[in-house]
């Protein structure tokens, strides 16, 4: 009896320098806020918590860029990055005071729950990864604008209605490639290099003419460098002349040799104002610009070869149109 007892009371006594260590709330707080969100949870010995915490801030973060879904420049897109950032702050607070409110609650952790070193090198670096993502993601959207289609002039690549990304400053390091769509900064109707300054206008056209070429239309017919372009026709296009009035319109796919092809349409025919024109040889440093409703644009027919200066951005992806079915189309040819 008396070895009995011996032997159970060695099994219930622990061995020295096991003893459970307490949890300190300055530990779990500056973990939770410089090692990464959740790793003051796995101070605490609650894994389940510490996962759930690194997802919800990496959530968070990630969700920033979000504000590009509306135009950045308006109300909404204000108020959206707004209510953004203040929830990634609420959720970050949050996190952190979970952790120092659960190393107060914890009285002690039995040794074997004592995380080593790697468990929170592996959260630290996790939540670096998020916030290098979130970086890169908010800078890509940065260099993006918003922009609304009112006009009917790109008809049919782009509609009324439609709203599209640009790449913000694109031509800054790109030359331009005959068949992109670009935005044109214009002001008192006249191509200006401005963006977004008082009296500024967008225009959205398609770079037909490259520097050095001559560009003139004739009959309706594109000729570059006095060659005719490839059209053939295709469906025609269905026209609301407004008021419920509905006309079929003739409709082609323009095939220059080195661009991919894209449509147009005549919507008067091919003996419109803009469908004999002047032959006109672009400068160094120009464009020549068209819209792809070729009876119903404002373009370098009107104003002529446009400078690169006035081309802030190429035009992207359509992100939302009434018609649903044109969301997700990209608008330039890589």
């Amino acid at each position: 009896m008396r070895e009995g007892e011996i032997m159970s009371s060695q099994t219930e006594s622990p061995p020295a320098g096991s003893e459970p260590r307490r949890r300190k709330v300055l530990h779990a707080v500056l973990l939770a806020v410089f090692a990464g969100l959740g790793a003051g949870q796995l101070y605490n010995g609650n894994p389940r918590r510490a996962l759930g915490a690194a997802a919800l801030a990496a959530g968070a973060l990630l969700t920033t860029p979000a504000s590009a879904l509306v135009p950045p420049d308006s109300g909404p897109g204000l108020a959206l990055g707004v209510a953004l950032a203040a929830v990634g702050v609420l959720v970050a607070l949050g996190i952190v005071v979970d952790a120092g409110l659960g190393a107060r609650r914890i009285r002690a952790i039995p040794p074997g729950r004592l995380y080593p070193v790697w468990a929170y090198i592996l959260i630290f670096l996790a939540s670096a990864g998020a916030i290098q993502l979130m970086t890169v993601s908010t800078r890509a959207v940065a260099i993006r604008s918003a922009y609304s289609v009112p006009g009917a002039s790109m008809t049919p690549t782009l509609v009324a209605g439609d709203l599209f990304f640009g790449f913000h400053g694109y031509y800054a390091a790109h030359a331009p490639r005959r068949g992109e769509i670009v935005v044109l900064q214009t002001k008192d109707g006249r191509p200006y290099a401005g963006n977004g300054e008082s009296g500024t206008i967008a225009y959205v056209k398609r770079v037909i003419g490259l520097p050095g070429e001559t560009v003139q239309m004739w009959d309706g017919i594109l000729y570059i460098d006095n060659v005719p372009v490839d059209r053939q026709f295709i469906e025609p296009m269905r026209w609301d002349d407004g008021g419920g009035q509905t006309r079929d319109v003739p409709q082609y796919l323009e095939a220059p040799p080195d661009a991919a092809s894209y449509r147009i349409v005549e919507q008067d025919g091919d003996n419109g104002r803009l469908d004999s024109t002047e032959a006109v040889t672009v400068p160094p440093g120009h464009v020549f610009l068209m819209g792809d409703n070729r009876d119903n644009s404002v373009d370098s027919r009107m104003f002529g070869p446009v400078p690169l200066a006035s081309l802030s951005d190429r035009a992207e992806i359509v992100y939302w149109s009434e018609n649903f079915g044109r969301i997700g189309l990209w608008l330039h040819p890589d």
